[in-house]
């Protein structure tokens, strides 16, 4: 993979429903920059944020872009407006009290220079969580069962919701996040009851395990630590536009396999020339904790 084609995709993954497209980029070495565009909407009351910038050469930061006009419309036509943050140019915000509703239709619309750019996501719904308890694993090795401690989640059997769809999973420890960066997201194509989320290792009468976990950068489980599960139910789009800019920034296995996939964009451009590369998506979830007794 080129260095051109890495740093684009550098820059949708770090700052992270629809029909979708390939976006073949310029690999030469006089290639015009690129311009990218990412964010979502979520069922969270919150300014929700939009990044446009364009893509530089491998050894230097992406370039911000102002001055762009943007606007979120739902299906009922309720439109959105996002002034660009005055400290942080090429972050365009919505107001504070926004909040996406499941079930609902979001189009983007953005004009800069003359271009204008649109994409559209719908938000799926999500199954709420009952409950987050910590469990013995249920494996076939005593070692690994008296040395780590499961979290669980209770998903409510809900009606009306499809039986498959896909999910992002986020993890806290005490309010420190273990999967902030996209590299981390897990997706399953359902969920039932009652699941294991994340283990732990945790510090039994015999100490700590011994060889092979003696990682300083592990976390041990301490009583009264809190653990907090964010589930996300996201599309089908976006769920492929993950997976294969994960396979384009750690290469396809085995190493004799095909070429990745191209990262796919559902940004769609409706006026102008300009080509734009990136992802507009919608997704909706739920979170609870629990403390470790």
């Amino acid at each position: 993979m080129t260095k051109k084609k890495y740093a684009i995709i550098l820059t949708i993954i770090f700052f992270a429903a629809s029909c979708s497209k390939d976006i073949v980029v310029d690999v030469g070495s006089n290639a015009p920059s690129q311009l990218v565009i990412y964010g979502y909407i979520t069922n969270e009351t919150k300014a929700h944020s939009i990044r446009i910038s364009r893509s530089v050469g491998f050894s230097y930061t992406d370039s911000p872009v102002s001055g762009a006009i943007v606007k979120i419309t739902d299906c009922d036509g309720i439109e959105f407006i996002l002034d660009e943050d005055p400290e942080e140019p090429g972050i365009y915000l919505t107001a504070d009290d926004v909040q996406g509703e499941e079930g609902k239709t979001y189009t983007l619309d953005v004009h800069i220079d003359g271009n204008g750019f649109t994409a559209s996501a719908t938000m799926p719904r999500m199954h709420n969580i009952e409950k987050v308890e910590f469990r013995v694993p249920e494996f076939h090795f005593d070692w690994f069962n008296e040395n780590f401690m499961a979290v669980h989640v209770h998903i409510a059997d809900e009606d009306n919701l499809p039986e498959e769809n896909f999910y992002s999973v986020f993890v806290w420890h005490n309010d420190s996040a273990l999967n902030s960066t996209i590299d981390r997201f897990l997706l399953g194509y359902g969920i039932n009851g009652d699941m294991p989320i994340h283990y732990f290792r945790i510090e039994t009468e015999n100490g700590l395990p011994g060889d092979g976990y003696d990682d300083e950068d592990e976390i041990i489980l301490q009583p009264d630590d809190v653990v907090k599960i964010q589930i996300n139910a996201i599309s089908r789009a976006y769920a492929i536009f993950i997976s294969t800019a994960q396979t384009e920034l750690s290469g396809s296995i085995p190493i004799f396999s095909g070429p990745p996939a191209n990262v796919r964009s559902n940004i769609e451009t409706i006026a102008g020339q300009s080509q734009a590369l990136g992802f507009f998506t919608a997704f909706s979830g739920r979170e609870a904790s629990a403390v470790y007794e």
